[in-house]
């Protein structure tokens, strides 16, 4: 993927990590539930957290503990970060000011500004330093496809359906280039065979490393 795209999305997350130290307790919530849209919106980052979630299962049930103020760690660092993930989907979820609550619990801080910065300590910035060093071709590929795939489902079924049925023959080569038009507007490089016949890849992307997309269009009912 370009290089510039990640950097930028680096930035952004920078810019709302440092939101996140430098608010307010009066509006920490407030700043944590921008920054949980935001995660949950962009599709590289949101590729990386649904991975994060299949592969930790567990995290969800067991950060209910966590909400309840029990400390709980998991057995290794991807738990941990699994169950900061989910402990934060739950006090956004939970509204009011859940996470001054569990700063004060779990850092015996005595004031309201000091229990926001544990909170973040504890459960924030460990999940922004997994995203970050999760950015790479592999994941954020994944990311783009997942974001492909849900946007076709809920807005152009019907209308790519009926391009692939008006010209069969070039259909799924039709399909085929509407995803890569996607993919190069999101910023991944990549070159496109000229001619493809069946069993060879038409997309091959520019990634770096063992993990590059090699990507063949076709059709399914």
């Amino acid at each position: 993927m370009d290089t510039s795209v990640l950097q930028t999305l680096r930035y952004k997350l920078q810019k709302r990590l440092k939101r996140i130290n430098t608010a307010d307790f009066q509006i920490f919530h407030s700043i944590v539930v921008q920054t949980f849209i935001f995660l949950a919106e962009n599709p590289v980052v949101r590729g990386i957290l649904d991975d994060l979630e299949r592969r930790v299962p567990t995290a969800a049930k067991d950060s209910e503990q966590l909400f309840a103020g029990n400390l709980l760690t998991g057995e290794n660092e991807l738990e941990h970060i699994a169950l900061c993930y989910a402990l934060l989907k739950r006090t956004v979820a939970g509204g009011g000011d859940t996470e001054i609550d569990l700063g004060h619990r779990f850092g015996n801080c005595s004031k309201h500004q000091e229990a926001a910065e544990c909170f973040t300590d504890l459960f924030i910035e460990p999940l922004f330093d997994y995203i970050d060093e999760q950015i790479d071709d592999r994941r954020t590929v994944l990311g783009l496809l997942q974001k492909y795939k849900h946007h076709v489902e809920w807005f152009r079924r019907n209308d790519l359906r009926a391009k692939f049925e008006a010209d069969t023959q070039k259909g799924e080569k039709n399909l085929a280039l509407d995803l890569y038009a996607y993919l190069h507007d999101q910023g991944l490089d990549f070159s496109i065979e000229p001619t493809s016949i069946s069993g060879e890849a038409d997309l091959i992307s520019a990634q770096t490393g063992t993990d590059r997309l090699v990507a063949d269009g076709y059709f399914l009912e």
